[in-house]
Protein backbone atom coordinates (compact mmCIF):
# COMPACT_ATOMS: atom_id res chain seq x y z
CA UNK A 1 0.00 0.00 0.00
CA UNK A 2 1.17 3.52 -0.66
CA UNK A 3 2.52 5.84 1.99
CA UNK A 4 2.78 8.97 -0.10
CA UNK A 5 1.57 9.81 -3.58
CA UNK A 6 2.38 13.06 -5.37
CA UNK A 7 -0.07 14.25 -8.01
CA UNK A 8 2.24 16.76 -9.61
CA UNK A 9 4.02 17.72 -12.78
CA UNK A 10 6.81 15.29 -13.63
CA UNK A 11 8.78 16.63 -16.56
CA UNK A 12 6.29 17.40 -19.34
CA UNK A 13 3.74 14.89 -17.96
CA UNK A 14 0.94 15.83 -15.58
CA UNK A 15 0.01 12.92 -13.33
CA UNK A 16 -3.61 12.85 -12.21
CA UNK A 17 -5.21 11.01 -9.32
CA UNK A 18 -6.72 8.46 -11.69
CA UNK A 19 -3.28 7.75 -13.18
CA UNK A 20 -2.01 6.99 -9.69
CA UNK A 21 -5.07 4.82 -8.97
CA UNK A 22 -4.26 2.73 -12.03
CA UNK A 23 -0.65 2.43 -10.87
CA UNK A 24 -1.73 1.24 -7.43
CA UNK A 25 -4.08 -1.33 -8.95
CA UNK A 26 -1.09 -2.76 -10.82
CA UNK A 27 1.27 -2.85 -7.83
CA UNK A 28 -0.82 -3.34 -4.67
CA UNK A 29 -0.75 -6.62 -2.74
CA UNK A 30 1.56 -8.88 -0.81
CA UNK A 31 4.79 -10.19 -2.29
CA UNK A 32 7.23 -12.44 -0.42
CA UNK A 33 10.16 -10.32 -1.62
CA UNK A 34 8.77 -7.40 0.40
CA UNK A 35 8.06 -8.47 3.99
CA UNK A 36 6.39 -5.12 4.74
CA UNK A 37 3.85 -5.45 1.90
CA UNK A 38 0.18 -5.99 2.76
CA UNK A 39 -2.51 -8.29 1.35
CA UNK A 40 -4.61 -7.00 -1.53
CA UNK A 41 -7.41 -4.77 -0.15
CA UNK A 42 -9.99 -6.55 -2.30
CA UNK A 43 -11.09 -3.41 -4.16
CA UNK A 44 -9.91 -1.52 -7.20
CA UNK A 45 -8.55 1.96 -6.52
CA UNK A 46 -9.49 3.06 -10.03
CA UNK A 47 -13.01 1.63 -9.86
CA UNK A 48 -13.79 3.38 -6.55
CA UNK A 49 -11.77 6.59 -6.85
CA UNK A 50 -14.91 8.66 -7.51
CA UNK A 51 -16.84 7.28 -4.52
CA UNK A 52 -15.78 9.61 -1.70
CA UNK A 53 -18.19 9.27 1.26
CA UNK A 54 -20.39 12.23 2.16
CA UNK A 55 -20.06 14.51 5.21
CA UNK A 56 -16.56 13.54 6.21
CA UNK A 57 -14.95 15.01 9.32
CA UNK A 58 -11.91 16.84 7.96
CA UNK A 59 -9.18 18.39 10.13
CA UNK A 60 -6.89 21.09 8.76
CA UNK A 61 -3.65 21.96 10.54
CA UNK A 62 -2.13 24.94 8.72
CA UNK A 63 1.36 24.92 10.20
CA UNK A 64 2.14 22.26 12.90
CA UNK A 65 3.33 25.23 14.92
CA UNK A 66 6.17 25.81 12.47
CA UNK A 67 6.79 28.75 10.10
CA UNK A 68 5.04 28.71 6.70
CA UNK A 69 5.56 31.30 3.97
CA UNK A 70 2.67 33.78 4.00
CA UNK A 71 1.88 33.28 0.30
CA UNK A 72 1.86 29.50 0.70
CA UNK A 73 -0.40 29.73 3.76
CA UNK A 74 -2.99 31.72 1.80
CA UNK A 75 -3.08 29.18 -1.03
CA UNK A 76 -3.26 26.20 1.35
CA UNK A 77 -6.15 27.75 3.29
CA UNK A 78 -8.02 28.29 0.02
CA UNK A 79 -7.34 24.71 -1.01
CA UNK A 80 -8.52 23.28 2.31
CA UNK A 81 -11.75 25.31 2.01
CA UNK A 82 -12.64 23.17 -1.03
CA UNK A 83 -13.62 20.34 1.33
CA UNK A 84 -16.08 22.60 3.14
CA UNK A 85 -17.50 23.68 -0.21
CA UNK A 86 -17.93 19.98 -1.09
CA UNK A 87 -20.15 19.56 1.98
CA UNK A 88 -17.68 18.12 4.47
CA UNK A 89 -17.17 19.34 8.03
CA UNK A 90 -13.89 21.27 8.16
CA UNK A 91 -12.20 21.97 11.50
CA UNK A 92 -9.02 24.03 11.83
CA UNK A 93 -6.55 22.66 14.39
CA UNK A 94 -4.08 24.83 16.25
CA UNK A 95 -2.87 22.28 18.81
CA UNK A 96 0.90 21.77 19.05
CA UNK A 97 2.46 18.86 17.17
CA UNK A 98 5.54 17.30 18.71
CA UNK A 99 8.72 17.52 16.67
CA UNK A 100 9.62 14.41 14.69
CA UNK A 101 12.61 13.27 12.68
CA UNK A 102 13.61 10.27 10.63
CA UNK A 103 17.06 8.77 10.87
CA UNK A 104 18.78 7.69 7.67
CA UNK A 105 20.18 4.19 7.53
CA UNK A 106 23.85 3.63 6.82
CA UNK A 107 23.95 3.46 3.03
CA UNK A 108 27.68 3.93 2.76
CA UNK A 109 28.25 0.61 1.03
CA UNK A 110 25.82 1.57 -1.73
CA UNK A 111 27.31 4.92 -2.75
CA UNK A 112 31.02 4.36 -2.12
CA UNK A 113 32.82 5.33 -5.32
CA UNK A 114 29.68 7.00 -6.70
CA UNK A 115 29.63 10.12 -4.54
CA UNK A 116 29.48 12.37 -7.61
CA UNK A 117 26.06 10.93 -8.45
CA UNK A 118 24.48 12.16 -5.20
CA UNK A 119 23.59 15.61 -3.87
CA UNK A 120 25.75 17.20 -1.19
CA UNK A 121 22.93 17.30 1.37
CA UNK A 122 22.11 13.62 0.85
CA UNK A 123 25.74 12.61 1.29
CA UNK A 124 26.11 14.72 4.41
CA UNK A 125 23.04 13.16 6.00
CA UNK A 126 24.06 9.60 5.14
CA UNK A 127 27.55 10.15 6.53
CA UNK A 128 26.05 11.56 9.71
CA UNK A 129 23.87 8.46 9.99
CA UNK A 130 27.02 6.35 10.29
CA UNK A 131 27.41 7.86 13.77
CA UNK A 132 23.89 6.82 14.81
CA UNK A 133 23.98 4.58 17.86
CA UNK A 134 21.54 1.98 19.18
CA UNK A 135 20.44 4.55 21.76
CA UNK A 136 19.74 7.07 18.97
CA UNK A 137 17.70 4.42 17.18
CA UNK A 138 15.71 3.75 20.32
CA UNK A 139 15.07 7.47 20.75
CA UNK A 140 13.75 7.62 17.18
CA UNK A 141 11.29 4.82 17.90
CA UNK A 142 10.06 6.63 21.01
CA UNK A 143 9.55 9.83 19.00
CA UNK A 144 7.62 7.88 16.37
CA UNK A 145 5.44 6.41 19.12
CA UNK A 146 4.64 9.91 20.41
CA UNK A 147 3.77 11.14 16.92
CA UNK A 148 1.61 8.07 16.30
CA UNK A 149 -0.21 8.72 19.55
CA UNK A 150 -1.01 12.27 18.42
CA UNK A 151 -2.26 10.92 15.09
CA UNK A 152 -4.35 8.27 16.84
CA UNK A 153 -6.17 11.01 18.74
CA UNK A 154 -6.63 13.01 15.53
CA UNK A 155 -8.16 10.08 13.64
CA UNK A 156 -10.44 9.23 16.56
CA UNK A 157 -12.12 12.58 15.82
CA UNK A 158 -11.58 13.01 12.08
CA UNK A 159 -11.57 11.00 8.85
CA UNK A 160 -8.93 13.11 7.07
CA UNK A 161 -6.10 15.44 8.04
CA UNK A 162 -5.04 18.28 5.71
CA UNK A 163 -1.69 20.05 5.96
CA UNK A 164 0.59 22.04 3.66
CA UNK A 165 2.81 19.76 1.60
CA UNK A 166 5.80 22.07 2.03
CA UNK A 167 6.15 25.31 4.05
CA UNK A 168 7.58 27.06 0.98
CA UNK A 169 7.04 27.23 -2.74
CA UNK A 170 8.78 24.56 -4.80
CA UNK A 171 12.55 24.90 -4.98
CA UNK A 172 15.05 23.36 -7.37
CA UNK A 173 15.68 19.66 -6.63
CA UNK A 174 19.40 20.25 -7.13
CA UNK A 175 19.36 23.08 -4.58
CA UNK A 176 19.95 25.29 -2.92
CA UNK A 177 17.15 24.74 -0.39
CA UNK A 178 15.54 27.79 1.23
CA UNK A 179 17.59 29.51 3.92
CA UNK A 180 14.54 30.97 5.67
CA UNK A 181 10.79 30.46 5.92
CA UNK A 182 8.49 33.43 6.50
CA UNK A 183 11.60 35.51 7.35
CA UNK A 184 12.73 32.98 9.97
CA UNK A 185 16.19 31.40 9.38
CA UNK A 186 16.24 27.60 9.01
CA UNK A 187 18.13 25.83 11.77
CA UNK A 188 17.99 22.53 9.88
CA UNK A 189 17.28 21.49 6.29
CA UNK A 190 14.54 19.11 7.49
CA UNK A 191 12.47 22.15 8.50
CA UNK A 192 11.87 22.72 4.79
CA UNK A 193 10.13 19.32 4.71
CA UNK A 194 8.39 19.53 8.07
CA UNK A 195 5.03 18.21 6.79
CA UNK A 196 6.12 15.36 4.52
CA UNK A 197 8.66 13.15 6.26
CA UNK A 198 6.68 12.66 9.52
CA UNK A 199 4.09 10.57 7.64
CA UNK A 200 6.76 8.45 5.99
CA UNK A 201 8.04 8.06 9.54
CA UNK A 202 4.61 6.99 10.86
CA UNK A 203 3.46 4.98 7.83
CA UNK A 204 0.18 6.82 7.25
CA UNK A 205 -1.07 7.10 3.64
CA UNK A 206 -0.80 10.63 2.29
CA UNK A 207 -1.15 12.42 -1.05
CA UNK A 208 -0.05 15.79 -2.34
CA UNK A 209 -2.40 17.74 -4.61
CA UNK A 210 -1.95 21.12 -6.26
CA UNK A 211 -3.01 24.06 -4.12
CA UNK A 212 -1.84 27.13 -6.02
CA UNK A 213 1.14 29.39 -6.60
CA UNK A 214 3.16 31.42 -4.14
CA UNK A 215 4.30 35.01 -4.52
CA UNK A 216 7.12 33.95 -6.86
CA UNK A 217 4.74 32.09 -9.17
CA UNK A 218 6.00 28.66 -8.11
CA UNK A 219 3.63 25.85 -7.07
CA UNK A 220 2.67 24.79 -3.57
CA UNK A 221 0.70 21.74 -2.51
CA UNK A 222 -1.96 20.52 -0.09
CA UNK A 223 -1.34 17.21 1.68
CA UNK A 224 -4.21 14.80 2.40
CA UNK A 225 -3.60 12.20 5.14
CA UNK A 226 -5.74 9.35 6.51
CA UNK A 227 -5.48 6.60 9.10
CA UNK A 228 -3.29 3.60 8.27
CA UNK A 229 -4.68 1.24 5.63
CA UNK A 230 -7.18 3.86 4.44
CA UNK A 231 -5.29 4.48 1.21
CA UNK A 232 -8.53 4.21 -0.72
CA UNK A 233 -10.02 7.14 1.23
CA UNK A 234 -6.94 9.27 0.48
CA UNK A 235 -7.26 8.52 -3.22
CA UNK A 236 -10.99 9.32 -3.19
CA UNK A 237 -10.42 12.60 -1.36
CA UNK A 238 -7.63 13.60 -3.74
CA UNK A 239 -9.80 12.80 -6.75
CA UNK A 240 -12.76 14.77 -5.35
CA UNK A 241 -10.45 17.73 -4.70
CA UNK A 242 -9.08 17.49 -8.24
CA UNK A 243 -12.64 17.72 -9.60
CA UNK A 244 -13.55 20.61 -7.29
CA UNK A 245 -10.38 22.54 -8.14
CA UNK A 246 -9.71 21.73 -11.81
CA UNK A 247 -6.53 23.25 -13.19
CA UNK A 248 -7.27 23.04 -16.91
CA UNK A 249 -4.84 25.47 -18.53
CA UNK A 250 -3.78 27.23 -15.34
CA UNK A 251 -0.83 24.90 -14.77
CA UNK A 252 2.26 26.31 -16.50
CA UNK A 253 4.01 24.27 -19.16
CA UNK A 254 7.38 22.81 -18.20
Amino acid sequence: MTQWVDFAVVGPITRTVRDSALYLDATVGYHPSDPSSLPHPGVSFNATVDQLPKRLRVAFHPDFGRPVDAGVRIEIERAAAAFKEMGHQLTVLDEPVMETFQSLADLGGYFAGHEHEFGRSFLANVRAAVQTTARDYGDAYRIRTQFNEWLRKVFERFDLLLTPMMPTEAFNASGPPPKEIDSMPLADLMQSMTFSYPFNFSGHPAASVRAGFGVNGLPCGLQIVAERHRDQLVMQAAYAYEQARPWNNRWPSV
